[in-house]
């Protein structure tokens, strides 16, 4: 992947890569504006500037050269608001969540543990402000246990700030949460991910996501146990319904996927 503030292009090989540059070279137009950039300063690109990344499960480099400069190696970039690693797990992302909503609850401490400001308008300000920042862009997490318990504890961080209660009190995280009402930080990720199936099932078919969602690698699959993927995830999702997900892709077409209601019944569709 090359990418240059703001643009950038992928390419799938080494060579596609190769050709992906020759494109860029014969196109006189893109070529002027590589060259000269524009006027406007805050769109000037700068060549010491532009890197290139690679995500592979090998450490494999690959030179590239743009008019005699070399490009720098990225081992991660940041894509609108997104962590992208080299070697595209998400544990990186779900770091950097973590650290973000932290942020937000220590500017959010006064509120939360104000006497006069009632629970119910403090389970809003968590599910308006932090859980929003702690969860963004969840639609296509393959969620791990592990990541899953990050999450949980840094939701239950916030949680007990508004109750007044440490861990040594020795309360449950579940009670925790009746008493303050907010949307458990996994089932809100599981509603937001049903919901993408939904939209992305009712895609046309040469949407790009549609077609990455029904493409298929070729060659030999490495060693060892297959990493989690987004539709294992979904698939989990919907195992309490006992249903399946070419089942649950007939239901999205046609509008009858329904969601699971949260505590406070602000979220689910009836049947």
């Amino acid at each position: 992947m090359l990418f240059q503030n703001p643009n950038s292009f992928t390419a799938s090989s080494k060579k596609d890569n190769r050709d992906r540059q020759t494109d860029r070279r014969t196109d006189s137009k893109t070529e002027k504006y590589w060259r000269e950039g524009t006027k406007d300063r805050t769109r000037k690109e700068s060549r010491r500037d532009a890197h290139y990344k690679t995500i592979s499960r090998n450490d494999t480099t690959t030179a590239f050269n743009i008019e005699g400069n070399a490009l720098l190696n990225a081992t991660e970039f940041k894509y609108l608001g997104s962590f992208f690693t080299k070697d595209g797990r998400i544990d990186r992302e779900i770091e950097v969540r973590c650290q973000k909503a932290n942020s937000i609850s220590y500017q959010l401490a006064p509120l939360l543990k104000h006497e006069s400001i009632p629970i119910a308008t403090k389970a809003k300000l968590i599910n308006s402000i932090f859980l929003t920042t702690l969860t963004y862009q969840c639609q296509t997490w393959p969620l791990t246990q592990g990541l899953k318990n990050k999450l949980v504890t840094c939701e239950v961080r916030c949680l007990r700030e508004v109750v007044n209660k440490t861990r040594r009190d020795k309360i449950r995280n579940e009670v925790i949460r009746a008493q303050v009402g907010a949307t458990p930080v996994l089932q809100h990720v599981e509603n937001q991910q049903i919901k993408w199936f939904g939209h992305l099932m009712r895609m046309p078919t040469d949407q790009l996501a549609h077609r990455a969602y029904n493409s298929r690698y070729s060659g030999k699959r490495p060693r060892g146990r297959p990493r989690r993927t987004w539709s294992d995830s979904v698939a989990d999702t919907l195992k309490g319904d006992n249903t399946s997900l070419c089942e649950v892709s007939h239901l999205a077409v046609e509008r009858r996927l329904h969601l699971p209601a949260t505590p406070d019944g602000t979220s689910g569709r009836k049947k």
